[in-house]
């Protein structure tokens, strides 16, 4: 699962076996949170547990401001499977 960032103790992701799925990200937080985030066609909450929905807003925050260069990130990981 290639690392994308750490942010306050969440750890943003991609899982190798997602290939087959639209882009997204996996967030992990150190007291338990997940959630996976789509990045297509815009950045939108697919699922959450574990976390506030103030954390939830963050997470969404940092994701969007990232948007653009994890989507490349994206293209260039499956693209070399």
């Amino acid at each position: 699962m290639p690392l994308l960032l750490r942010y306050r103790g969440n750890e943003f992701r991609f899982r190798a076996v997602d290939r087959t799925e639209p882009a997204h990200v996996h967030v992990r937080g150190r007291t338990g949170g997940q959630a996976k985030i789509w990045l297509m066609p815009t950045v939108r909450l697919q699922r959450a547990s574990g976390y506030s929905r103030r954390e939830q807003d963050e997470i969404i925050r940092i994701t969007k401001a990232h948007r653009e260069k994890w989507l490349r990130a994206w293209r260039e990981y499956f693209a070399s499977d």
